[in-house]
């Protein structure tokens, strides 16, 4: 709500079941700003790391076709017996707080278990069997589905010129990035007919220099396609995304390359 406070309505509308008019239609009632909208939309940006992040703890909560935005947690428990908390790695309160779609959420559900209610088992992943199946069914049966907007089929774009693939990427409605100074493109980060969200970034590595890209506010996941695709290897300061990067923008990049990248 880009940093509104809204209301809570368990009554969006009700119809008259005989004339089939809207006798009642509730209003969205706005209550405080606690935050401005930059830091609702930097939580957000966040919250959609803990699910894709190549470290994100929330990457069981990913559901293909839809970008999911995520904050896990964990609570400890008061001892009863008077001071402390209880031990034991089951003795928490797990939780999860999802929103989709992640660039404009429509829904948001929250689940939290009891102590002990997957004995010792991964509760992020036993938390998601119950998250995943209810937010797709809700995504799949509302019409942010109807033409599914949040996926594309990538194009395979090796051999092309740099130019031309570029051109391709941009008209699927992804972020194309050159990696290199040749006129080919001989690697591409995201394989031909892989099904990626809208919006993502594809490397294209050329013939020629690899060069560096400016990678100011990429975050740790694109990071690591870089680095995967050039076969550089990057040391990470830090959470969250780049704002730092050892070898500037248009430098020269080898395998034996070490880049050092802060993260905030």
């Amino acid at each position: 709500n880009k940093g509104k406070m809204v209301k809570p309505r368990l009554v969006d509308k009700i119809v008259d079941p005989n004339t089939g008019k809207t006798v009642y239609k509730s209003k969205t009632q706005v209550v405080g700003k606690p935050i401005t909208a930059k830091t609702s939309k930097k939580v957000l940006d966040m919250m959609e790391a803990v699910v894709y992040d190549e470290k994100g703890l929330g990457q069981d909560y990913a559901i293909d076709g839809y970008k999911i935005a995520a904050k896990t947690g964990t609570a400890q428990i008061a001892n009863s017996n008077g001071t402390g908390y209880l031990s034991g790695s089951s003795n928490y309160i797990f939780s999860v707080v999802g929103m989709a779609p992640a660039d404009n959420p429509r829904y948001i559900m929250y689940l939290t278990v009891k102590p002990k209610s997957f004995g010792n088992n991964d509760a992020t992943k036993n938390l998601s069997t119950i998250f995943n199946p209810i937010m797709k069914k809700v995504l799949d049966s509302s019409q942010v589905n109807n033409t599914n907007p949040g996926t594309v089929k990538v194009e395979n774009v090796v051999g092309n010129s740099v130019d031309d693939a570029k051109d391709k990427i941009s008209k699927q409605g992804l972020v194309p990035v050159v990696v290199g100074s040749g006129d080919k493109v001989e690697k591409q980060s995201v394989e031909g007919d892989q099904t990626v969200i809208s919006g993502e970034k594809v490397l294209l590595l050329t013939n020629g220099t690899k060069t560096m890209p400016d990678i100011n506010g990429w975050s740790r996941n694109d990071i690591a396609k870089l680095a995967d695709l050039t076969g550089i290897t990057v040391n990470y300061t830090g959470s969250g995304y780049a704002y730092y990067q050892s070898i500037a923008a248009g430098g020269a990049l080898k395998k034996s390359d070490i880049v050092e990248v802060k993260l905030k």
